[in-house]
């Protein structure tokens, strides 16, 4: 929606133009929505883009914290639901992040947490548990880590 307000093709080149300034070298966007095979990234890029984000305009990540988002139509008033399809945005320990799933490439998620004043950001790519591996990547990390003094 927003893409297309403010002009798909422009909305495009931003997002890429974005991606190289937080030296994103292996992403590279060709649809907006995150639902083109023809979009492609690595891992060690999204943590760059989460990085960009965090340090650049935290706030984003408080949208996605919601378990469900309304919305009111401004030129009919009817108000609009979605609920989010992240398992995690209930949790307390949840700061953000985003899911993302196509047939091409399986399930996708990017996670955010914070762990003892500490943001552990979890990327867990082509998966048929996502939830889950992610779920297992976060508690072997708390039950490892000790804060030091």
């Amino acid at each position: 929606a927003v893409a297309n307000y403010f002009g798909r093709t422009d909305f495009i080149l931003e997002m890429n133009k974005q991606a190289t300034e937080w030296g994103m070298a292996d992403t590279h966007f060709e649809d907006p929505s995150g639902l083109s095979v023809s979009n492609q990234s690595t891992a060690s890029d999204l943590l760059k883009l989460a990085q960009g984000i965090t340090k650049e305009n935290s706030d984003v990540w408080k949208i996605t914290e919601n378990t469900k988002v309304s919305i009111r139509e401004l030129s009919s008033g009817k108000i609009l639901s979605s609920e989010s399809t992240n398992q995690f945005a209930s949790r307390s320990d949840f700061f953000g992040g985003k899911t993302g799933y196509i047939p091409a490439s399986d399930g996708n998620l990017l996670s955010v947490f914070l762990y003892q004043k500490r943001t552990i950001v979890i990327i867990v790519l082509g998966s048929q548990d996502r939830f889950g591996e992610t779920e297992k990547i976060y508690n072997w990390f708390t039950n490892g880590y000790r804060a030091s003094n």
